[in-house]
């Protein structure tokens, strides 16, 4: 996510306004609001983002009716900041005004918030923004998964539950792929038997990277499912070398493409996954 916390100060070019809302000023930001309202810094910020960035919610108060709804170069509104940043009093103001708006690459405030741990934030924005879909990262859902946040993943579970990102992953192949086994336990009974666009589970990711608990928590569920390419989660356990990932695999898949996957573990010299084999 773009690193706007790089902007210490206003950037060149800002007005005194902007100075004032950044500050905490309330008594300039009150002089000034009518005669400034609406005017940018160099990075494209306005004075009510800046409040929203450091969290005073006083001056964001005078300047919301102003300047609610615009956003810099990048997407990032008002409200997005303050979520981000776990300003609750100021997502709170800007709530009713922003919810609902993206950044460049479909990044929602309630995005912003999971990303960032901010839960009290999550908690305000997710009757307003669960369920829209960035075409970067998916689902707030898919984030939160991503992260560990296993608090959003409950949260938003009835909400988002299902939803894809541009290669067709889910929550729980993110959780998968990840080693999340907490977030994937929440996410099993909803996700499970789901494929992307390559035709990938979530089985097979967590095999492939070798997650023993999770190829547990899904095996019942998603074994003997294959990919585009017929490749099954013991396939790439065995390609791998996840020793553990491909004996609990192997009673249920290694009948699948005997030969090819025989020859790989035969090629990757593990002894105990050629002796799966032989049972």
């Amino acid at each position: 996510m773009k690193a706007y916390r790089e902007y210490k100060s206003p950037g060149y070019g800002f007005r005194d306004l902007i100075e004032a809302a950044a500050q905490g000023n309330i008594d300039v930001v009150r002089e000034l609001v009518d005669k400034e309202a609406g005017l940018r810094d160099f990075n494209s910020w306005t004075a009510l983002m800046w409040a929203a960035r450091e969290g005073h919610t006083n001056c964001a108060n005078l300047l919301v009716e102003k300047e609610a709804g615009m956003s810099d170069g990048h997407g990032l509104t008002a409200l997005m900041i303050a979520a981000s940043e776990g300003y609750t009093d100021c997502v709170k103001l800007l709530l009713e005004k922003e919810a609902g708006m993206k950044d460049v690459i479909g990044r929602t405030a309630l995005m912003w918030a999971v990303s960032k741990f901010n839960f009290k934030c999550v908690d305000l924005l997710v009757k307003k923004e669960a369920g829209i879909c960035a075409r970067c990262c998916g689902s707030a859902l898919i984030i939160a998964a991503s992260k560990d946040s296993a608090y959003s993943v409950k949260l938003l579970l009835e909400k988002e539950a299902g939803m894809k990102n541009k290669d067709g992953r889910t929550a729980l192949m993110w959780a998968a792929c990840k080693g999340h086994t907490k977030c994937a336990n929440l996410l099993a009974e909803k996700e499970a038997g789901m494929k992307d666009n390559d035709g990938w589970t979530a089985l097979m990711l967590a095999a492939s990277c070798g997650y023993a608990d999770i190829v547990k928590l899904l095996l019942d569920k998603e074994a003997r499912l294959c990919n585009n390419a017929r490749g099954t989660a013991f396939e790439w356990a065995v390609r791998n070398g996840h020793a553990a990932c491909a004996a609990l695999l192997a009673d249920k898949e290694k009948d699948i493409n005997n030969g090819r996957v025989f020859a790989l573990a035969i090629a990757g010299d593990k002894e105990d996954i050629v002796k799966l084999f032989a049972k």
